[in-house]
């Protein structure tokens, strides 16, 4: 056999052995298991607003999500999000709306302050254009008749059973008060971040006293939030006479409940700032 043949028919050996190696590898390949049967089943559509994000290795237009019940979550200065979810933690796919400041009564507070035609900002008001008595809204004289009526006061807070959104109902409601911009402010607060139909605009109210004396308590804790979430254009609340805040319960025709750090009674016609509420 000459060299050359030789040569060819090592060639044509390695060819059919690699040949063969491709074949064999071939035939006990296994296909790979698809996203969906790995439990990949969402889009990206699907998965918005969910608190937990996982994405197919081989495919990451599919996903797995899930949303984590709002109630393990919920405690004192937790974020309070436009799709009605509540964490302690900041969670960057998701758009935040205010602060809990009432776990029980499942209540929050707005990131900011509103303006008179329901904008987020910083404007003052009055409560009304003129004194009125408010049909249907309780009125507290004092912190002695809150304690008379079976309430308590706790380190000079008063704490009574009014309902801050029955409160702003009320007030809506009254035909003799002239112009109600407080109420009318906080109704007609709007936030871009809202996705829900719990935070639209009618959803919001103004505080009662009891509303007040528990933000009061835990300003602390809802500051501290707030400043966190200053990117969203959040602002801590307002603290001192020239900075008060209007409340929805009634002192008399004239006068009503006034926080500004602590609670004291102020005419209707007077200047100040209101912070919508909300129930989640």
């Amino acid at each position: 056999m000459t060299k050359n043949t030789i040569k060819i028919a090592g060639a044509m050996l390695s060819l059919l052995t690699a040949f063969s190696f491709q074949e064999a590898q071939a035939q006990t390949c296994v296909q790979p298991p698809s996203c969906e049967s790995l439990g990949y089943n969402k889009t990206e559509t699907d998965c918005s607003g969910a608190d937990i994000v996982v994405k197919c290795p081989t495919d990451t237009s599919k996903m797995s999500c899930l949303k984590l019940p709002s109630q393990q979550s919920v405690s004192v200065g937790a974020i309070l999000y436009g799709d009605g979810s509540v964490s302690r933690e900041l969670i960057t796919n998701k758009k935040p709306i205010g602060v809990v400041f009432d776990v029980s009564n499942r209540l929050a507070v707005a990131l900011t302050d509103a303006k008179k035609d329901g904008s987020a900002g910083t404007e003052s008001m009055y409560w009304s254009s003129q004194t009125c008595d408010v049909e249907g809204l309780r009125n507290i004289s004092s912190t002695t008749s809150l304690m008379g009526d079976g309430s308590a006061v706790s380190t000079g807070i008063p704490v009574v059973g009014t309902d801050g959104r029955t409160n702003t109902n009320y007030i809506l409601a009254a035909t003799n008060c002239g112009t109600k911009y407080a109420a009318n402010a906080v109704n007609a607060y709007q936030t871009d971040n809202c996705t829900s139909e719990f935070c639209q605009k009618g959803q919001w109210f103004l505080p009662s006293i009891r509303d007040s004396a528990n933000i009061s308590r835990t300003r602390e804790v809802i500051d501290m939030t707030l400043n966190s979430l200053s990117s969203y254009g959040a602002t801590t609340l307002k603290l001192g006479y020239s900075e008060s805040y209007h409340t929805s319960t009634e002192v008399d025709k004239e006068k009503i409940w006034v926080y500004d750090g602590a609670f004291l009674t102020g005419n209707k016609t007077k200047y100040r700032y209101v912070r919508p509420v909300l129930a989640f």
